[in-house]
């Protein structure tokens, strides 16, 4: 019985890491409006059901500066996806077993990543120490 209840938490979080990085893609490049919050809101209830403490204290962070985000009110866009970056790789960890660094996320993902990545560093390891989050977390 204990196998298959990993098994099935395993086959839920299996997809939220490419679900999450393709979310990131779509809010890097447009503005979607209701479609996108709806996204938004599947995917932290999949976060929110089935990932660990560590990505669920990440996805929180997510979900407070992209709602300040869709209200128009000042957000900072480097937290966000610094979060983005911390909760994918928790999930990739969670799922796999392998660990990568949050900016690899970030290269691959932001056109313009070597010119802001001392921004990327600084918010990704406040907020990792924030979190409490391992030090392998950091940049």
């Amino acid at each position: 019985m204990n196998r298959q209840k990993k098994e099935a938490y395993t086959q839920f979080l299996m997809p939220l890491p490419q679900a999450l990085l393709n979310f990131l893609d779509r809010l890097l490049s447009s503005q979607e409006g209701s479609f996108l919050e709806e996204d938004f809101d599947k995917l932290m209830n999949l976060v929110n059901g089935y990932a660990s403490r560590r990505a669920i204290a990440a996805a929180e962070v997510l979900q407070q500066e992209f709602r300040g985000w869709r209200k128009g009110q000042q957000t900072n866009r480097y937290r966000m996806i610094a979060a983005y970056g911390l909760l994918v790789t928790a999930i990739k960890y969670e799922v796999t077993g392998i660990f990568t660094k949050p900016d690899q996320w970030f290269r691959v993902k932001i056109s313009d990543y070597e010119l802001t990545n001392p921004i990327f560093i600084v918010e990704t390891n406040k907020l990792a120490e924030e979190l409490k989050f391992p030090g392998k977390y950091k940049i």
